[in-house]
């Protein structure tokens, strides 16, 4: 399963780790995601989140 993390900066600025999301399947994270970039980051994701 593919997670896509879309603002992941304003989620967790670093201080925090991604491992409890990393056990159910493979992690992206992105630290901003602008309008435009939303369609082509989310296209093969079963999981997609956003702080928006």
């Amino acid at each position: 399963m593919k997670i896509v993390i879309l603002d992941g900066y304003t989620t967790n600025p670093g201080d925090q780790s991604w491992k409890a999301l990393e056990k159910y399947g493979e992690l992206v994270v992105y630290d901003r995601t602008s309008a435009e970039q939303v369609v082509e980051r989310c296209l093969d994701c079963q999981v997609v989140l956003t702080n928006k």
